[in-house]
């Protein structure tokens, strides 16, 4: 907290440096001129990793009281978005990052420092096992974030699963091969917009049962909404998706 007080003071206030307030640049800027607002916009850099690195540590506390697990909270990155009116995409790699801080103490405190952006941070606790955290946190302090991305995914390491019961979480994959053919696959999840997605992958047996199930409820709904019909009527009115519904 005390070296993001000293971000806001240096960037609102100045250090004499030309590194805080400031005035516009206009026209064709000087190398000093330049040199000030790099030195400006490091300021606010290092402030809104240091603040985002604080809103990671109050996640993790969040996950670890249970504080997110409130009536029609649907998972900690749903609870996430509707406090900050982040994306939940961005919630996701909030949690993630809340979740493996303990696992990765030199990348935290870098984050809290200001040292580390949001999505270098992301990438080390998506793809980054613990014993190689001092190593990528250093690294990391002197590459772009497409450069951390890159050699963080060289690593071979399978981060914690969310929640499966958690309809916010990545796609559902099927618990095991299917026995016919491990080809036969369904995920399914939500979307950051709220919307539900499924996904079949099917052998041709398969896939022509559930096609007949499908067509068996569309005719079925149709029926439902229109007794009155005839019996070779269309099932005119009724989605594929209302049969998969039903």
């Amino acid at each position: 907290m005390a070296a993001i007080m000293r971000m806001i003071e240096q960037v609102f206030v100045g250090d004499g440096s030309g590194g805080g307030g400031g005035e516009r640049l206009t026209g064709a800027p000087t190398g000093a001129e330049i040199d000030a607002l790099e030195r400006r916009v490091a300021a606010v850099t290092g402030l809104l990793n240091a603040t985002t690195g604080r809103l990671a540590e109050l996640v993790a506390e969040a996950l670890a009281t249970g504080a997110w697990e409130q009536a029609g909270i649907r998972s900690p990155a749903h609870w996430v978005a509707w406090q900050t009116g982040m994306s939940l995409q961005r919630s996701k790699r909030l949690v993630r990052i809340a979740t493996r801080a303990g696992e990765l103490p030199v990348t935290a405190a870098a984050f809290g420092a200001g040292s580390l952006s949001e999505d270098q941070v992301g990438e080390i606790a998506e793809h980054v096992p613990a014993a190689h955290d001092a190593e990528l946190a250093g690294f990391a302090r002197h590459a772009t974030a497409a450069q951390v991305g890159k050699v963080c995914r060289e690593y071979s390491f399978t981060p914690p699963s969310p929640d499966p019961a958690s309809p916010t979480a990545d796609p559902v994959p099927d618990p095991a091969p299917g026995d016919r053919d491990e080809r036969n696959q369904v995920s399914f999840g939500y979307d950051d917009n709220g919307r539900w997605h499924e996904r079949a992958d099917l052998d041709t047996e398969f896939g022509a049962l559930v096609q007949r199930a499908l067509e068996a409820c569309r005719d079925a709904e149709f029926r439902a909404r229109h007794p009155e019909a005839e019996p070779d009527a269309r099932p005119v009115g009724v989605t594929w998706a209302d049969a998969l519904v039903r």
